[in-house]
C-alpha cells in the first residue's frame, strides 16, 4: 500500500434520525435519535476500507440503534480539524425522517443506550455540555430538510387519497 508522505484525516459518518408522529402536525417538532456513549451523540462511525459513506452511516445506525434506513439523505460535512478531541476527523452526516409509528431502537455495539429525545432535551443537553462534537450543528442544519421531508410524505399521501 502506498505510505503517504502527510498525516490525513479519519474519515466518519454521522446519522441524524428524526422521528415524527404523522397524527401531528408538519409544524410540531419532531424527536432526535440519540445514542449513549460517553455523552449523547448521534448514531455513527468510521467508514470501513471499501465502504461507502451511504453504506457506513446505514451500517452504523443498524450497528448502534437496530434501525434499518430505507433512505438517507446526505446533508453535509463536518471538517473542522478540531471537532473531535479524539484526532483529525471529517464527517459527512446524512439525515432520515421515520413518519408514523416510533421505531424501537436499542442501543447496541459501541452505543450503551438509544433513545428518542425531543427538542427540549436536547437543548438541555447542550447547556449542560453533554451531546458530543459538533453534533448541535448537524442536527441544525438537518431541520430544514426533515421539514421538507414531511412536506413531500403529506403531499404524496394527499395525492393518493390517503391523508
Amino acid at each position: 500500500m502506498y505510505e503517504y508522505e502527510y498525516e490525513r484525516p479519519g474519515f466518519s459518518v454521522d446519522a441524524v434520525v428524526f422521528w415524527h408522529d404523522e397524527n401531528k402536525s408538519v409544524n410540531d417538532t419532531p424527536e432526535a435519535l440519540l445514542i449513549k456513549r460517553k455523552n449523547e451523540a448521534l448514531p455513527g462511525g468510521f467508514v470501513e476500507r471499501h465502504e461507502t459513506a451511504i453504506d457506513a452511516v446505514v451500517r452504523e445506525l443498524y450497528e448502534e440503534t437496530g434501525i434499518l434506513a430505507d433512505g438517507m439523505y446526505q446533508i453535509g460535512i463536518a471538517d473542522n480539524p478540531l471537532r473531535d478531541p479524539r484526532g483529525w476527523t471529517i464527517s459527512i452526516y446524512f439525515t432520515n425522517v421515520c413518519i408514523g409509528e416510533k421505531p424501537i431502537v436499542k442501543g447496541s455495539d459501541d452505543a450503551t443506550e438509544a433513545r428518542w429525545f425531543t427538542f427540549d432535551e436536547i437543548r438541555e443537553l447542550i447547556e449542560n455540555n453533554q451531546l458530543a462534537f459538533d453534533h448541535e450543528e448537524m442536527i441544525t442544519s438537518c431541520c430544514e430538510n426533515a421539514t421538507e421531508q414531511l412536506v413531500e410524505y403529506r403531499t404524496k399521501k394527499a395525492l393518493q387519497g390517503k391523508g
